[in-house]
């Protein structure tokens, strides 16, 4: 007997005692709670990650350095150019892409240097190397770290523990990299300005959004870089040479301008050469606006960003600036994670949800 889903906000969560929840092709791919005893037939859903943050939420504006902050060099406690960071939800350690060392460095909350788990044997194609590894993210059903390692033109996956990578798509000139429940794989074409879909074994991707040449109409990119996909399998893209954020919804022929798209600029209307974006569960953006060095919150359908969470328009070194920022990402609680490109970091900000509680009373 299946119990279907009662929906809470996280769309995951089975309330029929003796049920976990799980997806299949069976059940039109619709997600379904299962007896926990059959629970082997299919695997269960992660519960999202994504936490729920309510519209009056504010974050400290001085960040806390969290890797990296001891200039640039290749030991355990610097980075060099980081660019990617993604955030382990069971106990808040930090995974970050540092570009120039050509590793992965994970980092458990409040150490004072980090750990390679990725890379660190040179610039190379080997099994055991990387050549400017990009956006990351972690596997939640194993643990394991998903790479895309632009310039050999490949993803990789590292096991917990590996000392090698294991190539699980060749030939995939992979800016971005994304996962959804289903366990397909998205990526952005830097060069071809689109966005491919790949299943586990594919020999090359299915064009999902773009793939009309390099432009500024709807169905086009220029140069696309760190992409989001949420719970509907709906894509959010940093069209980076387009100064906007497109949402691509499942199977549309063009995208929906969310963010930006007013020509370059400082207004708050504006973007300029954003690199990322992530999506909370009410639909609110945060942007990583690299160019104009600032972390941007722009709610669901508002013309503008409503609030510069941190950073400014000028290239500075102190907690609350930024210098090139290039990835962010949240905690379980809600704290935000930047990649601090130029100053060799990652701040975090904490966040503050005392007006939220003044809303409900």
């Amino acid at each position: 007997m299946l119990f279907w889903l009662v929906v809470l906000s996280d769309n995951r969560t089975c309330f029929q005692p003796g049920t976990v929840c799980v997806q299949h092709p069976r059940c039109h791919s619709r997600p379904v709670c299962y007896p926990s005893k059959m629970a082997q037939i299919c695997p269960s859903i992660p519960t999202t990650t994504m936490p729920s943050i309510c519209l009056q939420a504010k974050w400290s504006s001085n960040g806390i350095t969290v890797a990296g902050g001891n200039g640039a060099g290749d030991a355990l406690n610097q980075l060099q150019f980081p660019v990617g960071v993604v955030v382990d939800h069971k106990d808040d350690s930090i995974y970050i892409s540092d570009e120039y060392n050509s590793r992965v460095m994970k980092w458990i909350p409040d150490a004072k240097s980090g750990i390679v788990v990725a890379g660190g044997n040179g610039r190379g194609n080997e099994s055991n190397m990387l050549n400017t590894a990009t956006q990351i993210f972690l596997d939640k059903k194993d643990g394991s770290l998903l790479i895309c390692d632009q310039v050999n033109k490949r993803v990789q996956r590292w096991r917990k523990n590996s000392t090698n990578g294991e190539t699980i798509f060749s030939n995939i000139p992979c800016v971005g990299l994304a996962m959804d429940s289903e366990g397909s794989f998205y990526a952005t074409e830097w060069d071809d300005s689109r966005v491919t879909k790949w299943y586990l074994g594919d020999t090359k991707g299915q064009i999902v959004a773009g793939g009309n040449g390099k432009g500024s109409g709807l169905d086009q990119f220029d140069h696309p870089s760190y992409l989001f996909v949420d719970q509907n399998q709906t894509l959010f893209i940093a069209d980076q040479w387009n100064n906007r954020i497109i949402k691509w919804l499942k199977d549309a022929k063009q995208g929906i301008v969310v963010a930006g798209d007013n020509d370059e600029g400082q207004n708050m209307n504006q973007l300029i050469f954003p690199t990322s974006v992530i999506v909370d569960q009410l639909g609110t953006l945060y942007i990583t606006d690299t160019n104009n060095n600032r972390l941007q919150r722009w709610f669901k359908d508002a013309t503008s960003a409503n609030v510069t969470i941190v950073g400014g328009i000028e290239e500075e070194s102190g907690h609350d600036r930024l210098s090139f920022p290039n990835d962010v990402a949240f905690d379980r609680h809600g704290n935000l994670y930047v990649v601090d490109h130029y100053n060799h970091r990652v701040q975090m900000f904490k966040i503050d949800i005392s007006d939220c509680q003044k809303s409900i009373t």
